[in-house]
């Protein structure tokens, strides 16, 4: 693994995990907060 990909390993680790708490939070009836971020992972 070379030092290029470490920004964007950590990104997309830190966008996932943002994710998995924002699922649990309403937005609205039907949708979570989590359904805004999860497309960016």
């Amino acid at each position: 693994m070379t030092r290029n990909l470490i920004p964007g390993i950590l990104a997309m680790a830190a966008v996932v995990v943002a994710s998995n708490i924002l699922v649990q939070f309403l937005f609205g009836q039907w949708l979570t907060l989590g359904a805004f971020t999860y497309p960016f992972a």
